[in-house]
């Protein structure tokens, strides 16, 4: 099997490339951050609602049936949309929902507040790497996405560390409150940063299958869902698992979940390269080693 990565139009050529890839790197994060955020923050969030701490845990599981759900129907009906406008509509959705979240009386109004965020969630992930395939050369393409992608690892590096930090030091809701405003900052660079970008023209298909039919597009979703799933299953709970099993807690455990962070950053930084010349070996290389 070979995989190629490929700009899907044509290059958007404008000054300041760096700083619009670094706007979508920094919508990666926020977004990173917020996804992730009761993780470190789960002991904070327990005892401030009076809830077991897996009753918290099940929050991040919420957030990924929601968006599962809600991506396919929303990546449709937003396709003939410009992609700036679905970017910036993606933003303002996570700030929203990150403010009514801080304000939450109870776990319920809490899931329930982080139901938009969710919603909007895969479909944020559906044009941020595009739209950076876009700022560079065709031939880029892979280093675009592991521009965009050190936002997210740039969140388990700081972002998590730092919610968990700041959720001992000031309490969890100021630290969601915190979220709200960088993903509102976020959203008005990147109306400030990015060109409008029309939708993608439809792909020619010449006797190509559907979606449902396509044997490489369903075995990449498959390594794609076995690979968030590892992932994700094991960082869900890696607090109270440090807590309790390992025997670090307070304010060590920072920089544990900063390491793990650290590992995934230099492991992107080794990569760039190499994933737009060896798609398919750095994919089955990553899987194999998770």
């Amino acid at each position: 099997m070979h995989l190629t990565l490929n700009a899907s139009a044509p290059v958007v050529r404008r000054h300041g490339t760096a700083l619009q890839l670094t706007v979508l790197a920094a919508a990666a994060y926020v977004y990173a951050v917020a996804e992730m955020a009761p993780i470190g923050a789960m002991p904070a969030i327990a005892a401030d609602l009076h809830v077991a701490e897996s009753h918290v845990g099940m929050l991040t599981a919420a957030y990924a049936f929601v968006s599962v759900i809600a991506t396919v129907p929303l990546v449709r009906a937003t396709a003939h949309w410009p992609r700036r406008r679905v970017f910036l509509l993606t933003l303002v959705c996570l700030a929203v929902s990150q403010a009514l979240s801080a304000l939450s009386p109870g776990l319920m109004l809490l899931g329930a507040s982080r139901v938009l965020c969710a919603a909007t969630h895969g479909l944020m992930w559906s044009i941020v790497v595009p739209i950076g395939a876009r700022l560079l050369p065709p031939n880029h393409t892979g280093r675009a996405a592991t521009a965009v992608y050190i936002g997210t690892a740039a969140a388990l590096v700081v972002g998590n560390p730092m919610t968990t930090w700041l959720s001992l030091a000031w309490g969890w809701r100021p630290t969601v409150g915190a979220v709200a405003v960088a993903a509102a900052v976020v959203a008005l660079l990147a109306r400030l940063v990015l060109p409008p970008m029309p939708a993608d023209p439809p792909a020619p298909r010449p006797n190509q299958p559907g979606p449902l039919r396509n044997p490489r597009l369903i075995t990449l979703c498959v390594l794609t869902m076995i690979g968030v799933s590892a992932h994700f299953a094991s960082y869900t709970f890696i607090v109270p698992i440090v807590r309790d099993v390992v025997g670090i807690g307070g304010r060590d455990e920072t920089w544990l979940l900063g390491a793990y962070g650290v590992a995934g950053l230099v492991t992107m930084a080794m990569l760039a390269r190499v994933v737009d010349r060896r798609l398919f070996v750095t994919v089955i290389g990553s899987l194999g080693v998770l």
